[in-house]
């Protein structure tokens, strides 16, 4: 979500930084008002993650995507084990 928000710095990875990132807005009320503020600002605008059709419609051709790639290498995958077949 912050990643569409366009708020890299508030992406974590790790249990560690989820820590320390909520330790610092815990107490740095200023930060954390700032963030809450472009949070709502960036919602506001309705960006496309909030659509959900839009959403959908960008899931599927993402894993329409990952199929076809994923057949592309299947099939040149058979035509290299065919290819050293042929070798021997």
């Amino acid at each position: 979500m912050f990643r569409k928000l366009e708020l890299p710095e508030l992406v974590i990875h790790t249990q560690k930084e989820y820590i320390n990132l909520s330790l610092v807005l815990v107490t740095n009320q200023k930060l954390c008002w700032h963030y809450r503020q472009k949070i709502q600002q960036k919602i506001a605008s309705n960006p496309q993650f909030l659509d959900s059709h839009g959403c959908a419609k960008e899931i599927g051709e993402l894993l329409n995507e990952m199929i076809n790639n994923q057949h592309w290498r299947r099939s040149q995958d058979s035509r290299d084990i065919i290819k050293s077949i042929g070798n021997y």
